[in-house]
């Protein structure tokens, strides 16, 4: 596959990449700009830079999340989009704390936590079998090995400063691995419910 896009939108700052035959090409969106209002023109600039369309794009990879729940319905809705105008496109999903872990190749058992609010930590072992869960930052902190946050985040001492090269070389290893999903069955990992719902939830409960 010659051209490679890959998104996150799930953290506080947006991550672009683009991969050619010829080139290497990045943006971040600084957390206090609108991603909603400045992802498209930006991901227009990189396609413009490299002097293509949405319709030479071979593969997507996209963050699915945990993060941001308006982050991450904005990342899958511009892949849905893209794949509405180009029905070749390949769809890889990629987790945010994936992205995370991939940024460290020193250590064999770490885990990463992306801070969910309300005293909580979307996390993820590595090194051993485990899963995505929301834990407490307690019990996160508890945990008995590395532990890494994000840097704009104070969850812990670690922090990764995320870069969207590693996102491309992570999306690069997906599409080796062929795990490709179907457009119409992205969607966003959110593992907790937004605080809309929680509101509504008491509100019926009261």
């Amino acid at each position: 596959m010659k051209n490679l896009l890959v998104i996150s939108s799930a953290t506080k700052k947006a991550y672009l990449g683009l991969k050619t035959e010829e080139k290497e090409l990045f943006s971040e969106i600084d957390a206090n700009c609108k991603q909603s209002e400045n992802i498209l023109v930006e991901i227009d600039k990189l396609l413009s830079s490299a002097n293509l369309e949405i319709a030479d794009i071979d593969a997507i990879g996209v963050v699915v999340g945990p993060g941001s729940f308006t982050g991450v319905r904005i990342g899958v809705a511009l892949v849905k989009g893209f794949c509405s105008a180009n029905k070749n496109i390949k769809v890889c999903p990629i987790s945010s704390l994936d992205f995370m872990a991939e940024h460290i190749n020193t250590i064999k058992t770490f885990a990463c936590g992306i801070n969910a609010l309300s005293g909580l930590v979307f996390a993820k072992v590595y090194g051993m079998e485990g899963e995505e869960r929301l834990l407490g930052i307690e019990e996160f902190l508890s945990l008995d090995m590395q532990k890494f946050g994000l840097e704009e985040e104070s969850i812990c001492e670690n922090k990764i400063s995320l870069q969207p090269n590693i996102l491309l070389t992570l999306l690069e290893k997906k599409i080796k691995e062929e795990k490709f999903v179907e457009p119409n069955l992205l969607s966003p990992v959110y593992l907790r419910n937004s605080q809309a719902e929680e509101n509504l939830k008491k509100n019926l409960k009261n």
